[in-house]
């Protein structure tokens, strides 16, 4: 018996930013179809407004795939 799998998701990848990212995360969205983004960066993602911008630029160096990066924040006191 075999099995494919059409539209896997990585559920746990830290892309980091800058460098990293524009590395990490088209490999990553060459081979699946989301993933579970992890975002440990300094400073760390506490706010809608750091959400919404970090995955922004994972958007911007994965736009040539069908990805999407399902985003987590931060939480803190």
């Amino acid at each position: 018996m075999e099995f494919t799998l059409q539209n896997p998701l990585d559920m746990h990848v830290h892309f980091r930013d800058g460098e990293m990212k524009d590395v990490v995360a088209p490999l990553t969205s060459e081979s699946f179809s989301g993933a579970l983004v992890m975002p440990n960066l300094v400073p760390p993602v506490m706010n809608l407004e750091a959400l919404k911008a970090y995955k922004a630029r994972i958007e911007t160096v994965t736009e040539d795939d069908n990805f999407i990066p399902y985003m987590t924040v931060f939480f803190h006191e």
